[in-house]
């Protein structure tokens, strides 16, 4: 029975005072008990020499030990354990070493050294032909891409492994895979793998006795049930995975059943039994110091108050949830929970604190890689600088706004631009008035009264058409912005239905000839990129990692459908700056298209395409397209790619050299980076 707000707020704010005390206590007591365990081992570590393997060993399961209580101790002791096993040349140790120190990184956020070292862990158990430690890694690296929101290399790798696992007979790990590819799948919005996947990782360990193992399997059946609003169902998933757990006494799992128990709760409005779940689900996360887990339940519970219209309450738990943020973890749920943090201050008129923590969210999305944020974030931050009298700046963040704006929202955000604009103006030719009254005090000191108001109606008239011109050149510069934005599209656009015409027509052959493996394969190839292309198609540039990524799709994909007869380089200077490096979408494709059906295609023999990347002069790049085909030898053949070349130097507004060497074409020219 759904209680009343009254007694929700009575019994919100009793069980916020006693959870602040049960935070602290136990989440000391968490962090206690596991620095117990890694002062034991750390004594146990004194009774073996350097040269010992044992050693290496200790300092792995150290490192791990600290991943929960200290960021910096956990990365030291990996680090200590891989230049101990390289000493002693104990590859197997070294990469424990690497695969622990891969885990805190991510822990940490620092994706990049968290891929190299899964990488190099990778690389060492294959070379010790250790194929169960190379799929455990591989595991937590596939985690790692899915986390940064590359699903399809998670899920080719996850693939991957489960394919490996079945060969060595290992059912166990079949189903540890199978929950982790059914959660990406979830993730990518196919509910039906999804729940395959889930049902078999919870079979297994229901069948092998593997708590754990069954008792994720239905914490995330539970998640799927709330993303696809079957709530009742994932309530009784939910309560399934709590009574799993509990006979093990796993806190970890028993956080994160209950949690999502809460949120299944909240959506059918049973708000007493929400908040008692996600109270039981901060009270695990705090016995073992999982910072990160009470952090999200006690945003979930403002969350809660705010759908029940207890901004007081909502704001009190938004509060401690910030207080306990240590800055340790990196998320988009921590992004968001400040950023409704600062909303909330906004509102109640304290907008210093909102600048504070709206700032200290937007800081998060660029360590996020999203360095914009999102549309609340943004007409937060707008609303704040305009209340401070920061126009620029105010009007900076509804430009972001408004850019990021859906249909539902895009008249709000208008309206507010609009009414920045005028604001801005306003103030700066306040500023001229102003200036321009002290000059002429004097004068106007002298002027009767009836002359002096006649110069005030008068200025004031001036001033409102000065301000009516400015706003109609302002309007009439954003019109000719958004043409050339759309001519910009249209060019793309004329590229795009040649290319699907000549892909469906490929793979319909394939089919005609019974080729049907290689005929999928290529059916998957182009969905990806036309995804890929659609995606794209509406931005002004993208970075240069990604264009070069969508090239070498497009090249296997003639690869394969020429059977061959092509090969293809792309060769990129600027790896270090590559995704750094922006540039218009879809500028290399058509020379690389262009040198294939053109150039190599008609000699009926196989050839090769080159593309380089370089640095060109400054503020540019140069690249360069060469094949090895039959150059231009039909008038047809040049006044298609004159055409092509036309379109292309009027996007990057620069010349394109061609050059023909012995053989084939080399198509240059330089690309201004953003």
């Amino acid at each position: 029975m759904i209680c009343s707000l009254h007694k929700i707020s009575r019994l919100g704010r009793f069980t916020f005072l006693t959870m602040l005390l049960c935070i602290f206590v136990l989440h000391s007591e968490g962090a206690n008990a596991q620095q117990k365990r890694v002062d034991s081992l750390s004594a146990e570590l004194s009774f073996y020499s350097k040269s010992d393997t044992q050693h290496v060993i200790l300092l792995k399961k150290i490192a791990d030990g600290f991943r929960s209580v200290n960021m910096d101790s956990s990365i030291y002791y990996a680090e200590e354990c891989i230049s101990l096993a390289k000493e002693q040349d104990f590859k197997s140790g070294l990469a424990a070493g690497y695969n622990a120190l891969g885990n805190t990184c991510e822990f940490v956020n620092d994706i990049d050294r968290a891929i190299e070292s899964f990488e190099k862990a990778i690389q060492l158990y294959q070379e010790l032909d250790n194929l169960k430690g190379e799929l455990a890694v591989t595991q937590n690296l596939s985690n790692v891409y899915a986390r940064i929101g590359k699903m399809d290399k998670s899920i080719e790798m996850q693939e991957e492994t489960q394919r490996l696992s079945i060969e060595m007979g290992d059912t166990l790990r079949f189903g540890m895979i199978a929950n982790d590819l059914g959660r990406n799948y979830m993730n990518i919005n196919q509910p039906y793998k999804a729940f395959i996947n889930l049902k078999y990782a919870y079979l297994i360990g229901d069948q092998y006795g593997h708590v754990r193992l069954k008792g994720s399997g239905a914490t995330n059946m539970a998640s799927l049930m709330f993303v696809h609003e079957r709530y009742e169902y994932g309530v009784a998933f939910a309560k399934d995975a709590t009574e799993i757990f509990k006979k093990d006494d796993f806190k970890v799992g028993l956080g994160a059943s209950e949690g999502i128990l809460g949120s299944l709760f909240l959506r059918q409005k049973r708000y007493d039994e929400a908040i008692a779940a996600y109270e039981r689900a901060i009270n695990y996360s705090t016995k073992i110091g999982d910072k990160r887990g009470a952090y999200n339940r006690l945003n979930n519970i403002a969350v809660l108050y705010f759908e029940l219209d207890s901004s007081d309450l909502a704001f009190d738990y938004f509060r401690k949830a910030a207080d306990i943020y240590d800055g340790s973890y990196v998320t988009n749920h921590a992004a968001l929970s400040l950023g409704n943090l600062a909303a909330i201050y906004v509102e109640r008129g304290e907008i210093d604190s909102g600048l504070y923590y709206g700032e200290k969210s937007l800081a998060m999305y660029e360590k996020l890689g999203n360095p914009q944020g999102n549309l609340t974030l943004n007409l937060t931050l707008s609303k704040a600088n305009e209340l401070s009298n920061r126009y620029k700046e105010a009007f900076h963040f509804a430009n972001l706004a408004r850019m990021m704006s859906d249909s539902i929202n895009e008249v709000t955000c208008d309206e507010t631009m609009n009414k920045l604009e005028v604001d801005y103006d306003v103030e700066s030719k306040r500023r001229q008035v102003d200036t321009l009254q002290l000059d002429n005090n004097l004068k106007r000191e002298e002027l009767k009264s009836g002359r002096l108001y006649l110069l005030i109606s008068i200025l004031s008239f001036v001033l409102i058409l000065a301000l009516i011109f400015m706003y109609l050149l302002n309007q009439k510069a954003k019109a000719k912005r958004k043409n050339l934005e759309m001519e910009q599209m249209v060019l793309r656009a004329q590229m795009n239905p040649h290319f699907i015409f000549n892909s469906l027509n490929s793979i319909q052959r394939l089919y005609i000839e019974g080729n049907t493996d290689k005929a999928s394969d290529f059916l998957v190839d182009f969905s990806q990129l036309l995804r890929a292309i659609l995606e794209n198609n509406t931005k002004a540039t993208i970075p240069l990692n990604e264009e070069l990524k969508y090239l070498d799709m497009y090249c296997k994909m003639e690869r394969l459908r020429t059977d061959g007869q092509i090969e293809y380089r792309i060769e990129n200077s600027l790896e270090m700056r590559a995704s750094n490096v922006r540039i218009p979408p879809m500028i290399i494709q058509p020379f690389v298209e262009n040198a294939i059906w053109h150039g190599i295609l008609p000699k009926k023999e196989k050839g090769t395409v080159a593309v380089k990347i370089n640095h060109g002069p400054e503020g540019y790049i140069s690249i360069s397209v060469t094949d090895d085909g039959v150059g231009w030898k039909s008038e047809s053949n040049s006044k298609h790619q004159s055409k092509g070349i036309m379109l292309i130097e009027s996007r990057i507004k620069q010349k394109i050299k061609i050059e023909q060497p012995e053989k084939g074409t080399r198509i240059s020219f330089n690309v201004k980076i953003k």
